[in-house]
């Protein structure tokens, strides 16, 4: 059977309005509104689970790379480690959440790049001081990415000590390139689930390339 554009047309039309009218009559979704969009959510999936708030904003701020160990460990060594944070302290304490990556371990080891030669091996193994971990919660960086190229310089055993400190300390994590360690890191805040994951290009299967 041929139809023709004209018929085609009409067919498209009362197709539309048979599918807008049930959508008005029998709706499946709920739609929100969060930072000025339009957000379409699951009628079910709101009821199963836990209920969404978007009543208070959420604020995650996101850092780059920590590092405390060459020229930093000498400063903060003199100054205290809160010296580093004295520029960024407000901004910080501002936030519900600071993420950042932890670029290194934390271990009770001494430091090998604190005074090595630019550009050398040593310049490039790094570890940070045992206080490290309490000095981050106190500056409210609550969650740290732990998989980089640098987590592994002190090998299995500077991952098992960054992760005891951290946790001591109160500070999540999420990467850890540790066999059988979760690598996503799942937060709720103010009522709202956020999920992080990390990648690295530098490594693959846990060692550096």
């Amino acid at each position: 059977m041929r139809f023709s554009p004209r018929t085609f047309l009409f067919l498209g039309v009362i197709g539309g309005l048979i599918v807008l009218a049930g959508f008005l009559l029998f709706p499946p979704h709920e739609i929100l509104r969060l930072d000025g969009r339009d957000l379409l959510w699951n009628k079910t999936d709101l009821q199963t689970s836990h209920e969404v708030s978007l009543q208070s904003p959420v604020t995650i701020l996101f850092g780059g790379d920590m590092q405390f160990d060459r020229y930093i460990r000498s400063v903060t060594g003199k100054r205290g480690g809160a010296f580093v944070f004295d520029g960024l302290r407000g901004e910080f304490q501002k936030a519900n959440l600071v993420v950042a990556n932890l670029e290194g371990p934390i271990t009770d080891k001494p430091s090998v790049s604190e005074t090595s030669v630019e550009g050398s091996h040593d310049n490039y193994v790094f570890t940070f001081p045992s206080e490290t971990a309490a000095l981050l919660k106190a500056e409210n960086v609550g969650l740290v990415n732990i998989g980089n190229n640098h987590i592994l310089n002190f090998k299995e055993d500077g991952v098992r000590q960054t992760k005891e400190y951290l946790e001591a300390a109160g500070v999540g994590y999420f990467g850890s390139p540790l066999s059988g360690d979760e690598r996503i890191a799942f937060l709720e805040i103010e009522g709202v689930r956020f999920g992080f994951v990390n990648y690295n290009e530098f490594v693959w299967m846990g060692y550096e390339k």
